[in-house]
């Protein structure tokens, strides 16, 4: 069973892979990217600034990990953008540096915490696997206010702080739901008893399984219908897409430094013999 299931998430991670990168190749298909930006009337110190304004001067593995993740501020940014208008679809973020079913923790806090930070009024997330904070908002009651230290549990040095917050339980259950698919259209899954938490206009799903968010149940069968959010965040890569998507008016991959980073360079080696490709590409 275990070779099996390291087959299954080896290939899913090729996959993963092979398409990124064959969307990433997309940029070079007409071409110099440079070139295509700036049009024909474009002179050459204006393909020079372009190039270096958006990183095509730099080698393309490195364009490629760039290309990989968004940075908070771009996704914010764009969440901010989409206030107020008569855009009904929510935009999509997904944290793919913090997805279990890539290998990550998956109570990685920091994308939480800039959503929070950017005051967004009307944002869902999902998940935070914290069994404690579980119990303490269902001890508390539906209603009732709780402050607490949630997520980074697991390896607070490189996921942490913890994130102080102070918010209102909305929702208890004991996070059981149907999938409704695509992906394993008909599966019963179970995240454990599970708290809906509102801080400011950020709800956010407290469970005390891990899980991979690929399925609008995971949201509607806590009360959160997520068409009608102006954001909502997800832990996933690609396997979110196929339900997510329809219903977004932009989706948006955010790297939040989580252990399924696709930058190695961020990572410490102690027994790596140096130099070596791709760590060091001079």
């Amino acid at each position: 069973m275990f070779i099996y299931t390291l087959k299954r998430l080896l290939l899913a991670l090729a996959v993963a892979l092979v398409v990124s990168a064959l969307s990433f190749g997309l940029l070079y298909l007409s071409g110099d990217p440079a070139t295509a930006i700036g049009g024909e009337a474009a002179t050459d110190t204006d393909i020079e600034f372009i190039r270096k304004t958006y990183g095509f001067d730099q080698p393309v593995t490195v364009q490629y990990l760039t290309w990989m993740g968004k940075a908070f501020e771009e996704a914010m940014a764009e969440a901010r953008a989409g206030r107020g208008t008569a855009e009904e679809k929510p935009l999509v973020l997904a944290d793919f540096t913090d997805n279990p079913g890539s290998g990550g923790y998956g109570d990685g806090i920091r994308l939480l915490r800039a959503m929070i930070e950017a005051d967004l009024p009307n944002a869902a997330f999902a998940c935070v696997p914290h069994p404690q904070a579980v119990q303490k908002c269902i001890a508390a009651g539906v209603g009732s206010g709780v402050t607490m230290d949630l997520g980074a549990r697991i390896d607070p040095r490189s996921y942490g702080p913890p994130l102080r917050v102070s918010g209102i339980v909305e929702h208890v259950s004991d996070g059981v739901f149907t999938c409704q698919g695509p992906m394993n259209k008909g599966v019963r899954f179970s995240m454990g008893p599970t708290a809906v938490f509102r801080h400011g206009g950020v709800r956010v799903l407290i469970t005390t399984n891990n899980l991979q968010v690929y399925d609008l149940q995971v949201f509607l069968s806590q009360k959160i219908d997520p068409q009608t959010c102006e954001v909502v965040a997800v832990k996933s890569w690609h396997h979110f897409r196929a339900a997510f998507e329809p219903i977004a008016r932009k989706v948006m991959l955010v790297d939040s430094g989580g252990l399924v980073s696709m930058d190695l360079k961020r990572f410490n080696y102690r027994k790596v013999r140096r130099p070596i490709y791709p760590l060091d590409l001079d």
